[in-house]
This record gives C-alpha cells, sequence and structure tokens, in this order.
C-alpha cells in the first residue's frame, strides 16, 4: 500500500505528559476528614466516680447545715442542687431552666451582699496621710452593706403579703430578663428582626421568614457576577483527570470557602479513565477511493477555515486563538470595553471517552443514527454489517447504545459525527448551529447497564477501595470508536456513493449530502484506537455546607458537574455558575445575619460527569446511608443556559413546587409568566444522561432537572461551546420587556437567562430548605402514574406483549388516597399556624417533623435494594432508564425511563416476567403509600 493511501482524515494528538493529567501535586489533594469525638470509655474518665461512702457523707454534711425545722429551705435546697430524697433511690432529678436561672440569681445576690463587707476587711496601707481614707472607707462599706441587708428585710417583709418572697423574686428575674432580650432585639443590636434595605429580615420580625429570604435573595442576584464568573470558569479546558480540572477544583474550594459556607470538602476518587495518544490514534480510508474524494483532510474543530491545508501530524492548529473563546475578537468586551483576552491553551483532542482499545479494517457501512431499528432495516436491505465499520449520526440515542448495538450486529468499529439540527440554522460563527469542522465529543460507557467508575460497581472508588477486573465490567464497549467532524464525515459518504442502496429521506443528513448504505464490496477503512489508559486516575467532587437548624439531618443538595470537554460553557459551566451565585447569596446570609436554614444544604460541584456520570455516582455511593435516611431532595444543573425556553424534568412530587416557583416569574424577552408558558404539561420523568440518576435511580432522592434550552441545538460537547457563543447565541444581550422603551439599546442586559435561572433556582433551594413543612406534594402522583400505564401498554402492545394492568391500577387510588391525606394534615397545620401566628406546640411540632421525614421518605420506600434484573445498580421501580430505551422512530415512543424493568422484559419478549415484574412493582408501591400516610 503506498504512503499516500494512508490519510488521516484528521490529527490524532499528542500523548498527555504526567504533568498534564491530573495527578494531584504533593499536599494538595483533598482534605481528609477529621477524626471524631473521643471514644465512650475516654470520655468516661472524665466523670466522677460511683463512691456511695463519698455520697453519704456529702448528704450528712448538707443535713448539718439545715435545720429539722425548715422545711420549705429543704425542698429548695433539693431542687436548686439536685439533691436525691431519702424515699427515691433512682433516679435523680433534673433541674428546669428556670430553677437553673433562679439557682444563678441567687447565687449572684449572694455575692452581692458580700460585698461591702469583703470590701470593708481590704487592708490599706498603715501610711499616716491615709489613715482618714482607711477609716472613712471601712465605715462607708460598712454601712452599705448594712443597708443592704436591712434594704433586703424589708422587702421581703413586704413580698411576704402576696406570697413566698423567694417565688416571687424568681418570677420578677423572669420578667426582668424577658424586657431586656426585648429591649436587645428591638434596639438592632442582634443582627435580626430590622430591615434597613440590607437585611432579609422584615421590620419587626424575629423569625426567617421565607418570603423575606426570597424578595432579599432575588434582590441581590446579580448579572455582573454571573457574567464575571462565566469569564473565570471558561478560561481553559478542564477535562476530568487533567491538569485544567485540578486547578478548576481549587478554585471552586477556594471560592466557595471564602462565601462563608461552613464546611468545603474535595472528596477524591480514583477512577478508571483513558485519554487520546495522537501517535496511536488514526482513520485511514484505503485505494482506490482516497484520491477521488478526499483531498487534504483538515485536522481538528478550531473554528475557523484555512481550505483543510493542514497536514496529518502538523500541531500548529492545536490551539485556540483566544482560549476559547472563538471569533471573539481579543481585547473586546461588550461589558467594560477593555476585556484581557484569555491565554491560549492546548484544546483536548477529540475521542471517546472509555472506547475499547482496538485496530480494525472493514468496509464502510452507513447506519443513519445507529439505534436498533436503524440495523433492523440494514438487515431488511440485506446490506452486511458484520465486519463493517459503521459510519453514523449522533442524536436519538446516547452514544454508548450506539457502538453497543452495532457491536451486537457484528460490526467491528464505529465512526460518529454531529449533523445541524435545522438546515436553516447557520452554523456558527455566522449562527447557533455545530459548524462543519467541530467534532463532539463523548463517552461510551454503558451507563444504562451501570453509570460511574467500571471498576467500582456500587462502591465508591476511593484510592484503596476493591477494583473488579475490566473483563468482569458489564459498563465497557468491546469494539473501538473515534469522532469526526462533518468536514470529515462528508468524505466518507462520497465515497459510499454507489455502493449498497440509496438511504431514504429520514436517513439524509440536514448537512448537504446525499448517503448510500454501503456494501461488501465498498470503501474500506482501518480504525485505529489505543488510548493511555490509567486505572485509578484522581478526580475529585467539591462539596460545600451550610447546616440545618431543625432537621439538620435532612439534607436538600443543589449540584452541577464542572467537567467539560473544552471550555464547556454551556455544558456544564453556565450550571456551575447559577450554582456558585446561588451559594454566594446563601453563604452571604449564613455569614452576615446568622441565619441557619431549616434543613442542611449542600453545594455540589461533580467532576467525570461526562465520562459516565463518574463524580456523582461515586459520592452518591460513598454517601448511600445518608442518602437513603435523610436525603430530601437533589436539583440537578447541567446546560443550564443554551436557549431562552424553560425546560424541567423530574419526580412528580416537585411539580407543583416548581409551577408554583414559576408564578412568580416573567420570560425577560416576551414578558410573559413563565407559568403560563409552560401550560398544562406535567413535569416530564428523568432521563438516565444527568447528574440526577444516582440520586433518583440509586438512592430514592427526589430529584429535579431544570434549565433554558433551544430546540434548534447548539454545538455541544465542542470547541465552539464557548463564552463567545454563549455571548452572541446562548445567552445575548436583550432588551427586557419590561424596559419603559424597548427599543433603546441601552436597556439591553446580557446572562438575562443565566440570571433568571438562578432566582428561580434560588427560591427552590430557600423553599426546600426553609419551609417548615418539607414542599414535596405526592396529590399529583397518581395522575402520572395513569399517564405511564398508557405509555407502556402501548409500548407492550408495539411488541406483541399484553399486560394485565388491574393490579397496578388498583394501586393508583391507594396513592391518591394517601397523598390527600398528607394534604389534609398540611391544611389543618396552616390553619392553626394562623390562629397562633408563629406558634407551634411541641407535640405539633413533632407531628410536623414525622410529616416531613414521611414526605421524604416515599421514593426510598419504592427502592429494591437487590437492584432491576440482570442491572443490580438500579434500584427504584419505577424511576430509571430503560436498557434499550425507545425512539422517536418508534410508533409508539413514550420515555423509557419509567417501569425500566417491566420494558426490558416485554423488550425482550418475556411476558410473564414482564407481568412479574409489574405486579411486584404495584404491590411495592401500594406499601410505599400506606408508609406515607401511616
Amino acid at each position: 500500500m503506498s504512503e499516500k493511501s494512508n490519510l488521516y482524515l484528521y490529527s490524532v494528538p499528542p500523548s498527555y505528559d504526567e504533568s498534564e493529567l491530573g495527578s494531584a501535586p504533593s499536599g494538595s489533594g483533598s482534605r481528609p476528614r477529621g477524626t471524631g469525638p473521643s471514644t465512650a470509655e475516654e470520655r468516661e474518665g472524665f466523670l466522677a466516680g460511683d463512691d456511695a461512702a463519698a455520697a453519704d457523707s456529702a448528704r450528712a454534711s448538707l443535713s448539718s447545715l439545715v435545720s429539722d425545722g425548715d422545711a420549705e429551705l429543704r425542698r429548695e435546697i433539693q431542687q436548686f442542687e439536685i439533691i436525691e430524697p431519702a424515699d427515691m433511690a433512682a433516679p435523680s432529678y433534673r433541674r428546669t431552666v428556670s430553677a437553673r436561672m433562679a439557682t444563678s440569681l441567687r447565687a449572684g445576690l449572694q455575692k452581692l451582699r458580700h460585698i461591702p463587707g469583703s470590701l470593708a476587711r481590704v487592708r490599706v496601707p498603715d501610711i499616716p496621710l491615709l489613715t482618714p481614707l482607711s477609716v472613712r472607707w471601712k465605715t462607708q462599706w460598712s454601712r452599705a452593706g448594712y443597708a443592704f441587708d436591712q434594704f433586703q428585710l424589708w422587702l421581703d417583709a413586704r413580698l411576704a403579703r402576696w406570697g413566698n418572697p423567694m417565688l416571687i423574686r424568681r418570677l420578677a428575674f423572669v420578667l426582668l430578663f424577658s424586657v431586656v432580650i426585648l429591649l436587645v432585639v428591638s434596639a438592632g443590636i442582634i443582627p435580626f428582626g430590622v430591615n434597613d434595605g440590607t437585611s432579609p429580615y422584615p421590620s419587626g420580625s424575629q423569625e426567617y421568614d421565607v418570603e423575606s429570604l426570597k424578595q432579599f435573595f432575588l434582590s441581590k442576584v446579580s448579572h455582573e457576577e454571573l457574567a464575571k464568573r462565566m469569564d473565570q470558569l471558561t478560561e481553559f479546558p478542564h477535562m476530568t483527570g487533567t491538569q485544567g480540572d485540578y486547578i478548576l477544583k481549587e478554585y471552586l474550594e477556594k471560592e466557595m470557602t471564602a462565601m462563608g459556607l461552613e464546611v468545603v470538602e474535595a472528596d477524591e476518587y480514583a477512577v478508571y479513565l483513558n485519554h487520546p495518544d495522537r501517535s496511536r490514534q488514526s482513520l485511514v480510508m484505503h485505494e482506490p477511493y482516497y484520491e477521488a474524494v478526499l483531498g487534504e483532510p483538515d485536522d481538528d474543530d478550531d473554528d475557523d477555515d484555512d481550505d483543510h491545508k493542514d497536514k496529518a501530524g502538523d500541531d500548529d492548529k492545536d490551539h485556540d486563538t483566544a482560549g476559547g473563546r472563538g471569533g471573539h475578537p481579543a481585547g473586546h468586551d461588550r461589558r467594560d470595553g477593555h476585556r484581557k483576552p484569555h491565554a491560549k491553551h492546548r484544546r483536548p483532542f477529540p475521542f471517546h471517552a472509555l472506547s475499547a482499545a482496538g485496530n480494525v479494517t472493514g468496509h464502510l457501512v452507513y447506519a443513519n443514527y445507529a439505534t436498533e431499528r436503524d440495523f433492523a432495516a440494514l438487515q431488511a436491505d440485506n446490506v452486511p454489517v458484520a465486519g463493517a465499520v459503521v459510519l453514523c449520526r449522533y442524536g436519538v440515542v446516547h452514544e454508548s447504545l450506539k457502538v453497543r448495538a452495532a457491536e451486537l450486529a457484528g460490526a467491528v468499529g464505529v465512526i460518529m459525527f454531529r449533523d445541524k439540527l435545522a438546515a436553516d440554522e447557520p452554523s456558527y460563527p455566522a449562527g447557533r448551529s455545530i459548524p462543519e469542522d467541530a467534532v463532539q465529543r463523548g463517552a461510551v460507557a454503558l451507563r444504562n447497564w451501570q453509570p460511574g467508575d467500571v471498576l467500582t460497581p456500587e462502591w465508591a472508588s476511593t484510592p484503596t477501595a476493591r477494583r473488579i477486573d475490566l473483563r468482569n465490567s458489564t459498563a465497557v464497549p468491546h469494539i473501538p470508536s473515534l469522532p469526526v467532524s462533518w468536514a470529515d464525515a462528508k468524505h466518507f459518504l462520497a465515497a459510499l456513493e454507489g455502493h449498497g442502496t440509496r438511504a431514504g429521506p429520514t436517513w439524509q443528513p440536514v448537512f448537504p449530502a446525499t448517503a448510500y448504505t454501503g456494501a461488501a464490496g465498498g470503501p474500506v477503512v482501518t480504525l485505529v484506537n489505543d488510548p493511555v489508559v490509567r486505572e485509578q486516575q484522581p478526580m475529585w467532587d467539591v462539596v460545600g455546607k451550610i447546616g440545618g437548624l431543625e432537621q439538620s439531618d435532612m439534607v436538600v443538595i443543589l449540584g452541577a458537574h464542572r467537567d467539560s470537554w473544552c471550555v464547556g460553557a454551556s455544558d456544564a459551566m453556565s450550571g456551575t455558575a447559577v450554582m456558585l451565585e446561588i451559594a454566594r447569596i446563601f453563604g452571604h446570609v449564613a455569614q452576615v445575619y446568622a441565619w441557619r436554614p431549616l434543613r442542611t444544604v449542600l453545594f455540589a460541584s461533580w467532576d467525570g460527569t461526562e465520562q459516565n456520570l463518574i463524580g456523582s455516582t461515586e459520592w452518591a455511593e460513598q454517601n448511600a446511608q445518608l442518602l437513603r435516611e435523610n436525603g430530601a431532595v437533589y436539583v440537578n444543573l447541567d446546560q443550564a443556559v443554551a436557549g431562552a425556553e424553560f425546560r424541567a424534568s423530574g419526580n412528580p412530587g416537585l411539580q407543583e413546587l416548581l409551577l408554583s416557583t414559576l408564578a412568580g416569574f416573567d420570560d425577560p424577552r416576551s414578558g410573559e409568566a413563565l407559568r403560563k408558558l409552560w401550560g398544562d404539561r406535567a413535569l416530564p420523568p428523568l432521563e438516565g444522561d444527568r447528574d440526577t440518576l444516582p440520586f433518583q435511580s440509586f438512592a430514592g432522592v427526589a430529584s429535579l432537572d431544570l434549565g433554558f434550552a433551544d430546540r434548534r441545538g447548539y454545538p455541544t460537547r465542542t470547541c465552539a461551546d464557548s463564552l463567545d457563543w454563549i455571548e452572541r447565541f446562548g445567552d445575548p444581550a436583550i432588551t427586557p420587556a419590561a424596559a419603559p422603551d424597548a427599543r433603546r439599546d441601552d436597556h439591553a442586559v446580557a446572562y438575562s437567562y443565566h440570571k433568571l435561572l438562578t432566582q428561580i433556582v434560588g427560591v427552590i433551594m430557600l423553599r426546600l430548605c426553609n419551609e417548615m413543612v418539607l414542599p414535596l406534594d405526592y396529590t399529583v402522583y397518581g395522575a402520572h402514574l395513569a399517564t405511564y400505564l398508557t405509555d407502556l401498554a402501548a409500548y407492550a402492545d408495539g411488541h406483541g406483549v399484553t399486560l394485565d394492568m388491574g393490579r397496578m391500577a388498583a394501586a393508583v387510588p391507594v396513592v391518591d388516597e394517601a397523598a390527600a391525606h398528607m394534604r389534609q394534615w398540611e391544611k389543618a397545620w396552616e390553619d392553626e399556624t394562623k390562629r397562633m401566628p408563629g406558634m407551634e406546640t411541641a407535640a405539633t411540632a413533632f407531628h410536623r417533623w414525622s410529616h416531613n421525614t414521611r414526605l421524604m421518605n416515599f421514593d426510598k420506600h419504592l427502592l429494591d435494594l437487590g437492584g432491576l434484573p440482570g442491572r443490580p445498580w438500579f434500584k427504584h421501580v419505577l424511576y430509571g432508564p430503560q436498557l434499550w430505551p425507545p425512539t422517536v422512530q418508534d410508533p409508539a415512543f413514550a420515555s423509557g425511563a419509567v417501569f425500566a424493568a417491566v420494558r426490558d422484559a416485554v423488550h425482550a419478549g418475556e411476558a410473564a416476567e414482564a407481568q412479574r415484574l409489574l405486579d411486584q412493582t404495584a404491590e411495592i408501591l401500594m406499601a410505599a403509600a400506606r408508609k406515607l400516610a401511616n
């Protein structure tokens, strides 16, 4: 084969050296947690010994000081000094608060009464000039002591007319103490109860009012802070396990600590990762096709047009022109006019994380989106897939399922490219769509089988954890794959012309091209992928905490991942910026105004999400007991802002919280209420591609994911996802609808949707952590279940399986009844607190805590700790991704994230197993409903 035949369709990266991969510098890794308190045996060493003789002696001494006739004084001594009465062997009395206060008062008065006598006994030096002063000193203090004694006798005589003087003095002390506290609070000496425009508390209030906190929070959200944060977070690439990732971890630790969060910790995990190696990654098309179609190929997605003049192996183009800012002119800043340009950094080269190593050769076959249905269509057309290298488009299903489907069809390798979503949408930088020369990265680990570290299923990948052999992992593919840009993929499609059959309209790319399926005698491709592999690559989650005041064990979590394939402005720095802005304001209120939420709040920055949801999964596995006992709600921010259309998915119990929160906000561009724009849609269930997965499906924590998007898409997981793209298309400067003159440019504001999302999520978090009744409402759960059953029946019918829905249908009213009972109690509680503003009896508070706990535990009772059949990591019987989820290509398309185990059995044609699992799910659901209401 001639040298010319070995043409690279894009260059592959040089090896990452040790300095670029994220081995933490010595002494600067995660901080070990502190040790706990001393042991019980050590603490017992500080307690007084059990000496009965000494105790008897003490009682005898005390009795000698008290005459038998003064029974009242004896009782007082027994009460205040906790002396055990003779007729009670155990237990000793516990001093009440009033008793301890009275004891302290009496001790203070006794000391005060003896001051004059003590001072009178002070020896004055015998100096002739000072002798008159000494005599006068003793005389005056003697008279003062005598006068104090006389006043106390006189006061006791007067008080005796109304009862026991000692009891009256106690009551007077309590009254005086209350008046002093009232004066201190009213004077604003303690930083609450005063609203001077900078405090989050209403005037005259002595409580942490949720509405006041909300208004204070909304007033503090800053466009400028969000813009500054986005500029900092997108300064350099930070792919998981690289030095950029480590530097960003250090930045977050420092920032979150400065925000006033109580505890900020970086949890380190050692996980299986791979990174690209330029010298061991290539894609070659063999003659005679290369001469006719290839020319000289481009190297990488550099967002500029060099007429394909870069030769394979040339490193000149491997740098950003402005550190990930794309076409943004260096030095220009639309906000202050003199932004300092980002430094240049080496771009991470495109590859598939956790891909298999291999050197494979085969005929080329085009497989559309490489779904199961697509491979079935190829089989029906007699297109040979066995032994082929498959070319396919991203989209419809996760890239891991494309590789898995190709593997099951007999392919030896996979090539993927990103297509446009709309033909009339210009490519970046002219428009928001993906550029022709941009390469979308991705991970091909089988997250629907097992998310997280592929070597530590169901337990955390700490440095000392046990690891399984890679060959025993169900989460890794067995054939190699590589991503390419459209600029390269179009040459493959051109080479296929005339081979096989012309693809139908739904198979044709949006980019202008004509696709053929390929044939055994068509173009031959060699794919080489031999990445650098590390079985224990360091990565870090950063978690900050504000401790709760009442139900402090109960935790509410706000999370966003920070790792990206390049600089990741939308995915995922927009989510990280929003999370940090909320943490900044919460920390400010906690630090300056001594606020504590009723429930503990955690702010989490996940690492390794792009690889296989690794950071959130490992943290959830390490803290599984905490989450399954006390995890209240998890709120997720991922691709937080990439447009102006509000999107959300989550647990039905959070629907009312979300919609009632949206009612308070308007769309910045149109001025329409977000609640109106949402309409009557039900909250859709969570899919399996977000960090909500380990919380909802593994730990049973009700979860919510939300943000702003655009149906036209964006250049996700490419280096075109830059700060410049955000400021041009993702969240550009707009004129708010509320501006007095909508045509005036000086009203234009950037980052409006970042600010709006920060306000929405901040209010949701405030309500979750600070409303006395946890705002989980299951009254809509039954309606959601009915919809899920309709979708399941349609899915089963499409696969020729008939399911008896009777048992599950009977569970729906049980859930509705339990939810109505819970809502009825909440209504009664609201009525009671209205009658007694700010007051709650001890019994009512106890019931409220129990009510909150039962709300929190509902989804936890839907866990089957044995796991789904064949996929033990997934525990939730309702919510979790289907192994082979339905797609828009299916006639009965509906979410594959509900009744996953039942759907898996239907997909496999196992009708009896599907029915068994459905009935079992109904029993678990009814049991959970009974526990909710009782």
